[in-house]
């Protein structure tokens, strides 16, 4: 099959657009795009009722995760679910040690040591399999330059950004709700199909990361790349306009990051429609 008949195939194949709508509006609800996800219901004509309550809880307790204040955030928790925390062990010693980086990097190395001699040191004699995060940890307060520490990642922006998705997803779960949005699902069916095929020596049209940034050039801060984890990569685009700040900003920002991601994953469901 050359390409000419690929993209002609593809054309032919119709994808309902209410199946579109309703993997975007998935994405902005799970990803806590409150305001977008209202609009966006709204707009598509879509019926399905969107618990705004639960979205705002799950992402005042990310943010406070986000912004290093996890004790905030697991005291959110505790007053939303408690059994949230109490039931999922490894979950709440990743907030402790989210904690004890957040106090490494502040510079108390006296309340580190008294924080994880107290606090983390229990939940290793617990659970040893705890003692390796400990000791990476810790290991943080060996270098004054953490640019040069082994751990140093653990002090990216990115490590705050993994145990809020952690914790917003066992609040998911806690609520029987899916954990990941199926954006991302399809970004990985559609990156898993193309490698699939490039391995079998079929040249087709590829989908790259890099044409969604350049159809939305406000996707560029995500750094999507061809060989990311389109998880990571959604997640990325997810957080880009919650930076830039604005209700209204963010809500439209939303929109648009959905919106390019839904376009990878209408190839993704065509192209699987499709014989190779």
């Amino acid at each position: 099959m050359d390409v000419v008949d690929w993209q002609q195939r593809m054309s032919e194949v119709a994808v309902d657009r209410v199946l579109v709508n309703r993997l975007v509006l998935d994405y902005l609800v799970i990803e806590g795009y409150k305001d977008a996800a209202e609009a966006f219901s709204r707009e598509s004509g879509l019926s399905e009722q969107i618990d705004v309550a639960s979205i705002a809880d799950r992402m005042a307790i990310r943010a406070a995760v986000q912004r290093g204040d996890v004790q905030a955030a697991i005291d959110l928790v505790d007053a939303l679910d408690p059994q949230i925390l109490r039931a999922n062990g490894t979950l709440a010693f990743h907030l402790r040690q989210q904690q004890l980086i957040e106090i490494i990097r502040s510079g108390a190395v006296d309340d580190a040591l008294a924080f994880a001699q107290t606090t983390l040191a229990p939940a290793g004699e617990a659970n040893p399999a705890f003692l390796d995060e400990i000791e990476r940890t810790m290991a943080l307060l060996a270098f004054e330059d953490t640019a040069s520490c082994p751990v140093g990642h653990l002090l990216d922006p990115s490590h705050r950004h993994k145990t809020a998705s952690e914790l917003n997803g066992a609040i998911l779960a806690a609520q029987s709700s899916q954990r990941e949005p199926r954006l991302p699902i399809c970004l990985r069916m559609l990156l898993w199909a193309q490698q699939d095929l490039a391995d079998k020596h079929v040249v087709v049209p590829r989908v790259a990361p890099d044409q969604l940034v350049a159809a939305h050039p406000e996707l560029d801060a995500t750094k999507m790349r061809a060989d990311e984890p389109p998880a990571a990569a959604a997640a990325a685009a997810a957080r880009a306009p919650r930076a830039r700040g604005g209700a209204a900003a963010g809500a439209a920002s939303g929109v648009l990051a959905a919106a390019a991601a839904a376009r990878a994953a209408r190839v993704a469901l065509t192209g699987a429609s499709v014989p190779s």
